[in-house]
C-alpha cells in the first residue's frame, strides 16, 4: 500500500486479491443474503478502481 499524509491507500494488486477472494467465496455460499453482499463488495472495489484510475 501507498502511504499519503498518513492514510494507506490500496494497491490495483491488493484491490484484485480481495476481488478474486470474494468471487472465491461468493461462488461457495449458498445464502443469497450472503451472495449479495459479496456482491455488492466486489462492486464498490471495481468502483475504488474506477475512482483511483487504476
Amino acid at each position: 500500500m501507498a502511504v499519503i499524509t498518513g492514510r494507506a491507500l490500496p494497491t490495483r494488486d491488493r484491490i484484485d486479491e480481495e476481488v478474486l477472494r470474494l468471487e472465491t467465496m461468493r461462488g461457495a455460499l449458498r445464502d443469497d443474503r450472503d451472495r449479495r453482499g459479496a456482491e455488492s463488495s466486489i462492486s464498490r472495489l471495481e468502483e475504488l478502481k474506477t475512482i483511483l484510475s487504476f
